[in-house]
């Protein structure tokens, strides 16, 4: 399987972050339009790396870099198909916390 790097929603660069912008979606984002347009909160966005092996990201929750097939992927309304933020093993850590307040 080949690994294609995310490019920047903002330019054609290769993506590094993957996060909440100030005009409030969520985009793939380099450096620079980082620095311009992403939203520099702990939790808000993710670093995407793209390693020998396949591209990595990582967890908000656990703050481990991981590789992508350890994260949930969905489609947003763009049509974009994007990573979720927290990987698998803290998503279903989390829906159980939740299951278990109920």
């Amino acid at each position: 399987m080949v690994m294609i790097a995310q490019k920047c929603d903002f330019c054609n660069e290769r993506a590094i972050y993957d996060g909440k912008t100030i005009m409030g979606p969520w985009a793939y984002m380099c450096k620079e339009h980082f620095c311009t347009y992403g939203l520099n909160v702990e939790g808000l966005y993710s670093i995407i790396a793209l390693a020998d092996t396949g591209a990595t990201k990582v967890c908000t929750f656990c703050g481990q870099q991981k590789p992508l097939k350890e994260f949930y992927q969905y489609t947003d309304k763009k049509g974009v198909t994007r990573y979720r933020g927290e990987c698998k093993k803290c998503n279903l850590e989390e829906k159980k916390r939740a299951n278990f307040r109920k």
